[in-house]
């Protein structure tokens, strides 16, 4: 599995995050208990986006699943939510017993949207996403119940706060009397950056591997490496075989890709930092992988640049050519300057190239 293209953390997620039991581990370390309950897991199907629009593709790293409700979340009471501050007896306060999720529906639809940078759209674009997907379902089924929606934000940009909930967009000017007719959604928030190493899981060992990598994919190839050491210690120490369980082969690719040293440099890097064999065996293999891609990629260009110079160098012959018959046949060096797109000085030298 490669991370190709320009954008690594949106590539390194959406494959890893993809395989439905890391997907799952995902969903049980980051909604309430109380939701989380309500969902049989092994109905879990995978969607890789086929609600999103193309031109929404390129600024969204979209991880999406439908799953149904259990009957056990059904027959539970649900968890009252919060009503917003100043908003109390206003005619869309939460009542004091929340509508039944699964209501007039057997699934319900996961939406998991990644930033690797603070985005202040972020949520605006996850309701962009949300109303897509109820649209296409009218569509299909015109007059059905929608189906409801479990939105999460998973960040690990540079700051360590980011807003979760969408009311907070509007700013201070909403007051109650105009909050009723605003959209009010929370999204569930795994903020990776505000969380310290203690609160970041150690099992199970994929799900604990994977936010660690993300948490420390922007931190210099020394530290990053420094942290899965740490996690490897950490697990040891806690009786929990991370490399039964993991795919490091993905997150080594994953923290070297952004490391801008020499191949050689790397290995330096490796050998003194990773001290546990499967570690550094991971790390040594992706550095070759990437040095090989990068050789590959350099022949690629090369050759790209090449038949671009070719065509670029035949384009300007055939114009030199067209030029000395325009002034064979009595046009001026200015006129066949303009015909040709040379210029005068150029369509001069070429009369003085062919002189004896």
């Amino acid at each position: 599995m490669q991370l190709s293209g320009p954008r690594p953390h949106d590539a390194f997620f959406t494959a890893y995050f993809s395989r439905p039991s890391a997907f799952a581990q995902l969903l049980e370390f980051t909604l309430p208990a109380e939701v989380y309950s309500m969902l049989e897991l092994s109905t879990l199907s995978i969607d890789t986006g086929s609600y999103i629009d193309e031109h929404l593709r390129r600024h969204f790293s979209d991880l999406a699943a439908t799953v149904r409700i259990a009957k056990r979340g059904r027959d539970a009471p649900d968890a009252p939510l919060p009503a917003p501050a100043g908003d109390a007896g206003s005619p869309l306060s939460p009542p004091s017993s929340a509508p039944d999720v699964g209501a007039g529906s057997a699934n319900v639809y996961v939406l998991v949207e990644h930033k690797s940078y603070k985005d202040s759209s972020a949520l605006l674009q996850i309701l962009r996403y949300m109303v897509r997907i109820w649209s296409e379902q009218q569509k299909a089924a015109a007059g059905s119940p929608l189906t409801p929606i479990i939105p999460i934000l998973v960040y690990h940009g540079r700051a360590k706060e980011v807003s979760s909930d969408f009311e907070a967009l509007f700013g201070a000017q909403v007051t109650a009397q105009l909050r009723r007719y605003q959209p009010r959604f929370i999204s569930e928030l795994l903020n990776l950056t505000g969380m310290t190493e203690d609160q970041l899981p150690l099992q199970p060992a994929p799900l604990s591997a994977g936010l660690w990598a993300m948490r420390y994919a922007r931190a210099e190839l020394r530290e990053s490496l420094a942290a899965m050491q740490r996690l490897f210690d950490t697990a040891e120490a806690a009786g929990i075989e991370l490399e039964h369980d993991a795919n490091f082969a993905i997150l080594m690719e994953y923290l070297l890709r952004g490391s801008q040293g020499k191949t050689r440099e790397v290995i330096d890097v490796v050998n003194e930092v990773l001290r546990t064999p499967l570690l550094r065996e991971e790390a040594m293999t992706a550095a070759e992988q990437l040095r090989r891609q990068g050789l590959e990629e350099g022949l690629e260009k090369g050759r790209i640049e090449g038949r671009q110079e070719g065509r670029i160098e035949g384009r300007r012959q055939e114009r030199e050519t067209t030029a000395l018959r325009l002034l064979e046949r009595g046009f001026s060096p200015a006129e066949v300057a303009e015909l040709t797109e040379l210029s005068e000085d150029e369509v001069r030298g070429l009369t003085q190239r062919d002189e004896p």
